[in-house]
């Protein structure tokens, strides 16, 4: 969350609230707010919170946090900078425009990051896929070398019982039908 982004960097800044308010400026309640989440710094708010923090604005925000900081400013929100302030007109637009750059360049980053997320996620996929293939070879490897062995096994119990003269039991009774003449 923003408020906990804002106090981590000013924390290890190693400035209080009121540093921070006495250099913005504004009171050490309203960073207080800032900090618990009950309020958003406003756009030009938070360009200086980077001079002061000596951070980027992706540091304190999201591109989400700061696209609804954006919009909450252009739908009257939250107060507007005074950019027919003269004593900062060129501050202020200067403001505005390097938040646009660094809101551009967030959702950029946003959208790399979710593409080497899904990247990695389809990796991850494919190798389960693989897995899961190899795993069936063997499965069926498994089956057929259990299959061949029981053959075998009916091979061998059928030479054993030949070689004893005992035959087979299915066909010891076939014999024994043929010696009582009721076969066929």
């Amino acid at each position: 969350m923003l408020g906990e982004r804002l106090r981590d960097l000013r924390v290890r800044a190693g400035l209080s609230q009121a540093d921070v308010a006495e250099r913005v400026p504004i009171s050490a309640s309203t960073v207080s707010r800032w900090e618990s989440g009950e309020r958003r710094p406003d756009l030009d708010h938070l360009m200086r919170l980077t001079d002061i923090l000596d951070c980027s604005i992706q540091d304190i925000v999201d591109a989400g946090e700061l696209w609804e900081t954006w919009r909450d400013e252009r739908e009257g929100l939250i107060p507007m900078s005074r950019l027919s302030d003269a004593s900062t007109p060129e501050v202020s637009g200067n403001a505005l425009a390097s938040v646009v750059m660094e809101l551009a360049q967030a959702v950029r980053t946003q959208a790399e990051n979710e593409r080497r997320r899904l990247e990695k996620e389809k990796l991850q996929i494919l190798e389960v896929e693989s897995k899961k293939a190899e795993a069936d070879r063997a499965r069926a490897a498994a089956e057929k070398a259990r299959a061949e062995a029981e053959l075998i096994l009916q091979q061998s119990l059928k030479a054993s019982l030949e070689a004893a003269g005992l035959g087979v039991p299915a066909e010891r009774g076939e014999e024994n039908a043929e010696a009582e003449g009721t076969v066929g």
